[in-house]
């Protein structure tokens, strides 16, 4: 639903190029659903589009493990890339982790994102 609404404001600003445009999404990113690449050590881009500030943490689930480390943890702007350094997977199984983006203030109508971060297996 997130992604079809972006694509929608993208069309509706080629549409109306001659009148200013303004984000109208107040907390965004492309997926919540990101394979990371590799269960070696590495790192990813998540992009988060905001016309509000928001704060980042992780959900490890049941594990203690804290195997991810972003570049920042808080924001605000339309195109904000954040890098995320993730450990190797010393593991025989796949983990799971989430990133958490927060809005600072919910009247917005901004809503807390959940991106699901798997990590494959040693093997």
């Amino acid at each position: 639903m997130r992604k079809l609404l972006i694509i929608l404001l993208c069309v509706l600003a080629a549409a109306g190029c001659a009148k200013k445009w303004e984000w109208s999404v107040p907390l965004a990113v492309n997926s919540t659903d990101v394979n990371v690449p590799s269960n070696l050590a590495g790192h990813l881009y998540i992009p988060i589009y905001s016309t509000v500030k928001w704060n980042l943490s992780f959900d490890y689930g049941d594990s203690d493990i804290q195997w991810l480390h972003p570049d920042m943890t808080s924001g605000k702007g339309y195109n904000v890339c954040v890098r995320i350094e993730y450990d190797a997977n010393p593991f025989p199984e796949s983990r799971v982790a989430y990133v958490v983006i927060v809005p600072e203030d919910t009247s917005t109508g901004a809503e807390t994102i959940r991106v699901r971060l798997t990590q494959p297996a040693t093997k």
